[in-house]
This record gives structure tokens, C-alpha cells and sequence, in this order.
């Protein structure tokens, strides 16, 4: 009983068990659940939330771009437990001046941490969902065709996060993600080297 106030109801389950020759806890009826048991159960770890933003240079493959651009990222992170992170990311590969190419993409990952200290090396891998095109290398915007792709993306990552005993965290990160659908030039993918604040 939590309190005096169920004494009368755990009374009443230990004369029908005794009776019944059940266990006080299999003998529960609807009129008889103590306050006790209402959250026995349910009650859980409070993970740690923070959200990230992210950007670096970034190479791309098969989307007929030479050029160095920058990716971005903004995601929601949710602290499972010191070793674990859960990760909601939106990943966009920008591009500069007269190239086109560009590659979007929405994931779902875990990282995993190898220490519980302040600073920690990290892997991760996440799966998501997205979108690229490829430079068409189109004069004026005459005569183009989109040379685009779309589906399933695959993604991982290495870094080393940096305050984890404070509030607002700074990691590097290394990361490589890939599209399974090809543009006429193949499987287009993505590599960056990014500073990602968590806040």
C-alpha cells in the first residue's frame, strides 16, 4: 500500500488470496488496483534530448560534380543511456554558383560511445530515406533533363564528441551516405567532414 488510504484494499486481497490460495498480486480485481500498481511498470528512464546543427565540406560521387560544397544537418537527439544515442537527421547536400547537383535526405541512427567521459570517440550508422540529382550541365537552363534519383539511403559515421558532461556539446564528424537508386552516372553518395553543435 502506498499510503493508509489503500490499507482497506490491500486488506480485501489478502483475505481472497488466503481464501483462493492465489498470490496478493494474482488476486487484483478492477475495483481493488492500489495507486502502487497504476505505475508499476510504467515508469522509465528519462532520456537526455538535444538538438543538433551541423555543416562542413562535403564531396559528392556520381552527380557530375567536381566541385567541393558544403552539407548541413539538422537533427534531434535523444540520450538513451551514456553509451547510446538515437538520432533523427535531415541531411542537404548544397551546391555553389552554376552546379546543380544537390542531395537531400531524412535518416533514423543509433552512435554508439566508447566512453562515459566528458569527451568521447563515437561510431554510428543510420538508414533513412532520400532524394539527388545530378549537374546537367545545361547552358542557360536550355534543353535539360533531370537526372534525378530516389529511395533508400544508408549512412554512417565516426566522430569524437567534445562536453558531454554540459548542456551544449561540440563533436567532429566523418560521414559517408549513400543512395541505393542510381542517376544515369551510378549510386550517388556523399562525404563530409562536419562540426556538429548539440544543444
Amino acid at each position: 500500500a502506498a499510503s493508509l488510504n489503500y490499507m482497506d484494499v490491500v486488506a480485501t486481497r489478502l483475505v481472497r488470496s488466503l481464501m483462493t490460495e492465489t498470490a496478493p498480486e494474482d488476486s487484483v480485481t478492477v475495483k481493488d488496483v492500489t495507486a502502487a500498481e497504476e505505475t508499476e511498470g510504467t515508469r522509465r528512464y528519462k532520456a537526455t534530448r538535444q538538438w543538433q546543427l551541423g555543416f562542413g565540406p562535403a564531396w559528392s560521387s556520381n552527380l557530375n560534380s567536381s566541385k567541393g560544397n558544403t552539407n548541413w544537418s539538422l537533427g534531434y537527439t535523444f540520450g538513451l543511456d551514456p553509451e547510446y544515442e538515437l538520432r533523427l537527421m535531415l541531411d542537404i547536400y548544397a551546391t555553389r554558383g552554376d552546379d546543380d547537383a544537390h542531395f537531400t535526405n531524412f535518416s533514423v541512427g543509433l552512435d554508439y560511445y566508447f566512453s562515459q567521459g566528458k569527451t568521447s570517440p563515437f561510431i554510428g550508422a543510420d538508414l533513412g530515406y532520400g532524394g539527388a540529382e545530378a549537374n546537367d550541365d545545361c547552358v542557360l537552363g536550355i534543353l535539360c533533363e533531370d537526372d534525378d534519383a530516389s529511395g533508400w539511403v544508408l549512412g554512417v559515421n565516426a566522430g569524437y564528441k567534445f562536453f558531454r558532461t554540459s548542456t551544449v556539446n561540440v563533436a567532429v564528424v566523418a560521414r559517408y551516405y549513400m543512395l541505393f537508386d542510381k542517376t544515369s552516372y551510378g549510386n550517388p553518395s556523399i562525404g563530409s567532414m562536419r562540426i556538429v553543435v548539440y544543444y
